[in-house]
């Protein structure tokens, strides 16, 4: 009985050794997505998940979902992530306080930012909005500098009322108490009122920004674009494969939203055929980058004094 239990020992560690844990031989890679609750960010990291792109290109992928783009730059300045997805503007404001990070590609996936408004609202287009009380988060953020921008452009600086919430749950609340007339916001995250018929979109941001722009981007940690240059390459490639399987397999990703969303098949349907686009390069247009920096600056979300220069924002170095 001991000879045996010695043979199954011997067999065992010889098994071991010539078939290693599946892992072995894979680089890792520490990724995270800023806003779990976006489609758009996670469906390219559960597609390359299921369908094997991660180990296809020799990685080893710790995935990991948060709630905010500032606490994934807070894992990013505590070195517990490589890399990470999410808003080009959560980048720039994240870099211009300090954290060691550079955009290392875009994914080219239009983020849609509308004013919405309740289903019976007056608001049927931009000429209706003076006089009107407009919700955004905060004072200072992003969602206000879109609004500041969309006034400008309408000539309705002093006739378009902005209210600060706290938040996108008072936001929303506040909206459908009549307490304000529109609310600035994402388009997944009012989409499942739309789809209720609860609210609709009355005015697009896309109308109002500059024409080359950039939403949707992978930014990565300085140190590691030196010290894991070739798995960052791999990683970026990876995240790319996925979003385009996201746009070509029509059924899986339907799939995907049905369950880990809850939308209607009709609902997931139509994100898939309008809301979900991605580019196939990841290169970063400069232009974009140029474009985004002085938006911030000229409506007070940053100070000039404080954003790199464009070209110390971003590297192609990875995609090209």
């Amino acid at each position: 009985m001991r000879k045996m239990s010695y043979l199954l020992l011997s067999v065992s560690f010889l098994v071991l050794a010539f078939f290693p844990a599946p892992s072995a031989g894979l680089e890792k890679f520490k990724v995270a997505v800023s806003v779990k609750a976006n489609p758009s960010y996670m469906l390219p990291f559960w597609a390359a998940e299921e369908k094997g792109f991660w180990k296809k290109n020799g990685l080893d992928a710790e995935f990991i979902p948060f709630n905010s783009g500032r606490s994934l730059f807070q894992a990013m300045a505590g070195g517990a992530i490589d890399a990470g997805l999410g808003g080009a503007i959560s980048d720039v404001r994240a870099i211009a306080s300090g954290v060691p990070a550079i955009i290392v590609a875009d994914l080219h996936s239009p983020q849609e930012f509308s004013v919405y408004v309740r289903s019976d609202s007056r608001i049927k287009g931009p000429q209706d909005l003076r006089g009107a009380k407009i919700g955004v988060s905060r004072f200072g953020g992003l969602v206000h500098a879109f609004g500041l921008a969309l006034a400008k452009a309408l000539n309705m600086e002093n006739q378009i009322k902005f209210m600060a919430s706290g938040g996108a749950g008072k936001e929303i609340a506040a909206l459908k108490a009549g307490a304000t007339d529109g609310t600035i916001f994402s388009f997944f995250g009012m989409a499942p009122l739309i789809f209720r018929g609860q609210i609709r979109a009355a005015v697009s941001m896309r109308d109002y920004l500059p024409k080359e722009w950039i939403d949707v981007t992978i930014s990565a940690r300085k140190g590691f674009t030196q010290t894991g240059s070739r798995t960052l390459r791999a990683g970026l490639k990876t995240i790319i494969e996925g979003a385009v399987s996201v746009m070509e397999d029509r059924a899986w990703t339907v799939s995907k939203l049905k369950k880990e969303y809850g939308y209607s098949d009709k609902a997931a349907n139509l994100i898939h055929r309008k809301y979900l686009r991605y580019g196939r390069s990841g290169v970063i247009s400069k232009q974009g980058i140029e474009n985004l920096r002085g938006f911030l600056i000229d409506n007070g979300v940053l100070p000039e004094r404080k954003i790199p220069p464009a070209e110390k924002l971003f590297t192609n170095e990875f995609v090209s």
